[in-house]
């Protein structure tokens, strides 16, 4: 009994993961490489920002 609920609960998070992939390669293909890098660039000039006024 306990292996068909080991074998049934792989089963669900292996069927989940493949869900959680398919939503991250939806996400990779509306979301520019462009659009990620000036997050960062923006995202750092915040922090240096923040940091440049903890003196």
């Amino acid at each position: 009994m306990d292996e068909f609920d080991e074998e049934e609960m792989e089963q669900e998070l292996h069927e989940f993961s493949q869900e959680i992939g398919q939503k991250v390669l939806e996400l990779t293909e509306k979301v520019h490489p462009l659009r990620i890098a000036l997050t960062e660039v923006i995202m750092l000039l915040l922090l240096g920002a923040l940091v440049s006024t903890w003196y």
